[in-house]
């Protein structure tokens, strides 16, 4: 079983992420519907919140029992493990590259606004990450690019995932004909 967890640094960062949740939630569903009965080849979600800030040793546990836990699963040669980690965060963002300079896990960062920079200031942090801890970086409040990157990293070994990304993308692709013929109409029709 592949796992994603998404974590936010505080509870007023949920609104921004909720509509990506929902998706990946609807995604794991789908993908459950394609594999059943191979269990092996669901996808698990897990959304926390921890801040580097005001409770590290949160963090440090959390990060502490992933790697284990990943660790125990490899040396017993199971699929059971969490396979990337979406860490979302405003202002100084420092949540994603706390947690990738603890694991080796693909740490994606999500850098949020709501500062007086608007989520500029996130970016930086998230973006300026130095050598040696890796961090994926997306748009500011990028939610839904950074799960679907998740879900590519999770689609190398799911077929399943891969499976059901191929068909999002058709459904993205068949929305935008539509709002293509609708405004070509729309203004084909305005003298």
């Amino acid at each position: 079983m592949s796992e994603i967890v998404i974590i936010m640094g505080s509870p007023s960062d949920e609104p921004k992420l909720a509509s990506g949740i929902k998706f990946l939630k609807d995604f794991a569903g789908a993908v459950e519907a394609r594999a059943y009965p191979d269990e092996s080849n669901l996808l698990r979600i897990g959304v926390r919140c921890l801040s580097s800030h005001r409770n590290p040793a949160g963090v440090d546990e959390f990060i502490e029992t992933v790697n284990q836990n990943n660790e125990n699963q490899r040396g017993n040669h199971s699929n059971d493990t969490i396979d990337v980690i979406i860490a979302c965060a405003g202002m100084a963002a420092f949540l994603p590259s706390y947690i990738a300079a603890k694991t080796d896990i693909p740490v994606i960062g999500v850098p949020l606004s709501g500062s007086a920079l608007n989520g500029f200031d996130a970016l930086c942090s998230i973006a300026q990450s130095p050598p040696g801890v890796p961090i994926v970086t997306t748009a500011i409040d990028g939610i839904e690019n950074g799960i679907l990157c998740a879900l590519r990293i999770v689609g190398l070994r799911n077929r399943y995932v891969r499976d059901q990304l191929k068909v999002a993308q058709a459904e993205l692709s068949h929305k935008n004909k539509a709002a293509d013929v609708e405004i070509w109409e729309h203004f084909a029709k305005t003298p």
